[in-house]
């Protein structure tokens, strides 16, 4: 499966979610850390998202 879309972390670092999910343990690892993220469908998205509630 191909994921579309583009996820930062509130700092602007890019969180890769390929190949990172593929296990039920993976996924409750993941939801464990309960990280703020920006998820949107394209670069330019995420960043205009993650300028408007970092500045």
């Amino acid at each position: 499966m191909r994921l579309a879309g583009v996820v930062y972390d509130l700092k602007g670092v890019r969180i890769t979610l390929e190949n990172q999910l593929g296990a039920m343990t993976d996924i409750s690892a993941a939801m464990r850390r309960r990280q703020k993220f920006i998820a949107a469908r394209d670069e330019t998205l995420a960043q205009d998202i993650l300028n408007l509630i970092t500045d």
